[in-house]
């Protein structure tokens, strides 16, 4: 695992407008990106490299994890920034654990993968043996929130060769095919074939990892919303991300119900407006502000396709 702290990297709305699409679709051309963004294709990409040698980003390829039988559950809690250090070393144990998001305050989320079943999902004993398992090994840091985020069932079943290509996509989304084809001793024309069946088997999903301490001039904050039911789904989802134009990606919560989004100020002063405006709105339960200080990416995930007990 890596954690690192620094000053920032001064950005603009070209360099979030960037992000944004990356993080939908890392393996996107850049000349693609320039004719969706109205800019220079030459520009996006020198814009690219530059944050990603200042560790704003990595591009990487992740599988769908539902698809091979886990789903992300994000359980909150708190830890003084003292001990983070060793909040780490001890979390690690968990081989479920895929990340930690640390806030600018005590609390953080510890984002876990749980294997579920076909007919009912993540069940509550699954999530209660890890909360337990957790309080035995880490008494002093007590979980305080759960929430489920949206999976669809899903059981892929791989060739050897497709699982050495994700894991290579793991390492770097943006692998060119001669490179793919020189370390697998494969054609180019087998490699799009297994990439095609990738794309629309909605087995991966190549995007990139944040790091927010690396962003000096934007706010960049978990907007965590809960709606009052689960009625007409869809349209709250839809309607809040109309109302919220400057995220960068967004989850569905189905437990309790609701939607969070990494969004982006240029203020806190704007950010403060948001979500008054947006606590407003009839449909809002309650709004929870996260600040991501720093995200601890553990290593044990980089090559791996199916995650726990591969």
């Amino acid at each position: 695992m890596r954690v690192q702290h620094t000053d920032g990297l001064g950005m603009d709305e070209i360099d979030m407008k960037l992000l944004k699409e990356l993080w939908h679709d890392s393996r996107m051309s850049f000349n693609s990106l320039g004719h969706m963004l109205g800019i220079s294709g030459n520009i996006l990409k020198k814009r690219a490299i530059k944050l990603e040698e200042e560790g704003v980003f990595v591009f990487h390829t992740n599988p769908v994890f539902s698809q091979f039988g886990y789903a992300r559950i994000s359980f909150m809690a708190e830890i003084s920034r003292t001990e983070r250090e060793d909040f780490c070393k001890k979390v690690e144990q968990f081989e479920e654990v895929y990340e930690i998001i640390f806030s600018l305050s005590k609390s953080c989320a510890i984002i876990a993968l749980l294997p579920f079943s076909s007919d009912e999902g993540i069940s509550k004993a699954t999530i209660e043996d890890f909360k337990r398992r957790f309080h035995e090994k880490i008494p002093d840091v007590p979980i305080i929130d759960v929430y489920k985020i949206q999976y669809s069932t899903g059981d892929a079943e791989l060739k050897p060769m497709e699982m050495k290509l994700i894991r290579l996509l793991r390492q770097d989304s943006r692998k060119d095919l001669i490179n793919l084809s020189e370390k697998l001793d494969l054609s180019k024309k087998t490699l799009s074939r297994y990439l095609q069946k990738f794309s629309k088997s909605n087995l991966i999903v190549h995007t990139i990892g944040l790091q927010p301490s690396k962003i000096r001039n934007f706010v960049i904050h978990l907007l965590i919303i809960l709606f009052k039911d689960d009625k007409h789904f869809k349209e709250k989802v839809d309607k809040l991300r109309e109302e919220l134009p400057n995220y960068l990606s967004y989850y569905i919560l189905i437990d309790p119900p609701g939607i969070a989004f990494y969004i982006y100020s240029n203020t806190l002063a704007e950010m403060e407006e948001l979500v008054e405006k947006t606590s407003n709105l009839k449909e809002v339960k309650d709004i929870q502000v996260f600040f991501p200080s720093y995200i601890v990416r553990f290593e044990k995930w980089k090559d791996l396709v199916i995650p726990i007990n591969e």
